[in-house]
């Protein structure tokens, strides 16, 4: 049987996309990117290096003109929350203020075409309210089974 196509869910999760994806278990810890296809690079960033013990989901995506030269902006206006100099994605967005900062020069990126998704009050999960590691990691996979 022939799968129908859904030129809405093609035209939604493949293109052009800068994102903001946030660790479940260190919440202040973002990942800022780009990516062709949405839902391809999500698996991507679950399964290599740090994050095998950690799981990250979006809490920003949108689509531009150009991934290439917003995410350059957008690192180098934001290079001072990188993590390290050996990670080129994560950074320290550790509060809300700071987050919306990052969205916003986004979005008046002169590239910017239109908003995909966004997570409001990203620091309000149940999630930060588990100490226990094996609990939060129990918690974040639920959470991202949800979205």
């Amino acid at each position: 049987m022939k799968e129908e196509f859904d030129a809405d869910e093609m035209n939604r999760y493949y293109g052009q996309h800068i994102y903001i994806a946030q660790s479940l278990l260190e919440s202040e810890f973002c990942q800022i990117g780009l990516a062709n296809n949405l839902k391809g690079k999500l698996k991507i960033i679950n399964s290599k290096g740090t994050s095998k013990n950690d799981i990250y989901r979006y809490v920003f995506t949108c689509k531009v003109k150009d991934m290439i030269e917003v995410d350059y902006d957008t690192r180098k206006n934001f290079w001072d929350f990188k993590i390290n100099d050996d990670d080129q994605d994560t950074f320290w967005l550790s509060n809300e203020e700071i987050f919306k900062k990052c969205v916003e020069f986004i979005k008046s990126h002169p590239l910017f075409i239109e908003q995909i998704y966004i997570k409001e009050n990203i620091f309000d999960d149940e999630i930060e309210k588990t100490t226990d590691s094996s609990l939060k990691n129990e918690k974040a996979q639920q959470l991202t089974l949800s979205l």
